[in-house]
């Protein structure tokens, strides 16, 4: 529930920082900087979380040579 909670925050931060970019324009420099931020943050916990590894048999294809029998 917490990560639902946390991700609802950060969409909302990255719509409104959008908005203030494409429309506002409200202290430009400042969120550039803050959306790049941000985009490295994304960039690098989604890196960690790609380095994980998950060895469970629903993600592990069979070989297509071991599923066919000689005749």
């Amino acid at each position: 529930m917490k990560k639902r909670i946390l991700a609802w925050i950060a969409l909302i931060i990255f719509i409104a920082l959008m908005v203030n970019l494409m429309f506002i324009q409200y202290m430009v420099t400042e969120s550039i900087c803050i959306l790049i931020l941000y985009l490295l943050f994304f960039f690098y916990y989604s890196s960690k979380q790609n380095t994980g590894r998950d060895n469970s048999p629903a993600n592990t294809a069979p070989d297509e040579d071991s599923s066919k029998t000689e005749e």
